[in-house]
């Protein structure tokens, strides 16, 4: 069990400290390490069990920029741990499109659309919506839906705005600063 592993569940443990409280100390704590704080929280996300743990772990990892081969490497690592996918969704902006297509693969088969990888999915809809488009027949969500909207080709708005509605179709637009998107709005209201 590592340090962080050991301060974090005696936080986690005392149901006087609120979340956001814990997050803070947590970051804190391992921001006063000596430059060892990134170390020390992948060293607790290569080892650990406890997706509490986890996730106030990866929180952490998720503030600082960059260190896309130390997030990449615990998500993997995570992936493989019932229960972990909370703390994948927060290292979903520097995480590889292998592995956060294998990822979308593993919330499909479940076949569970708000099963454990969907708030994963969610985020990935967000930061990497492309990679989603190839399955958009196989996604059932709305807001995973809408979320590939951003970027997504013209052919997207006007079927995502039937279902949607017309507001959401236009704000979804309005992401797309592309003059040609534009009429979509109109022919969704007719």
């Amino acid at each position: 069990m590592t340090h962080l592993e050991l301060f974090s569940q005696k936080l986690i443990d005392d149901e006087s400290i609120a979340v956001t409280e814990i997050t803070d100390r947590v970051a804190a704590w391992l921001s006063q390490r000596d430059g060892r704080g990134v170390d020390e929280a992948v060293a607790c996300l290569l080892t650990t069990r406890d997706e509490r743990v986890a996730t106030f772990a990866a929180q952490y990892l998720s503030l600082l920029p960059g260190l896309h081969v130390e997030k990449n490497r615990v998500a993997e690592r995570l992936r493989g741990v019932e229960g972990m996918a909370p703390a994948v969704s927060r290292l979903v902006p520097w995480l590889s499109a292998r592995l956060l297509e294998e990822v979308v693969n593993d919330y499909l088969e479940a076949g569970d659309t708000y099963g454990p990888w969907f708030d994963v999915v969610y985020e990935v809809s967000l930061y990497q919506p492309e990679l989603l488009r190839p399955q958009l027949s196989r996604i059932e969500d709305p807001d995973v839906r809408f979320g590939m909207l951003s970027g997504g080709p013209d052919s997207y708005v006007p079927g995502l705005g039937r279902r949607l509605g017309v507001r959401a179709c236009l704000h979804g637009v309005s992401g797309r600063p592309r003059p040609e998107s534009a009429h979509h709005g109109r022919d969704v209201r007719r």
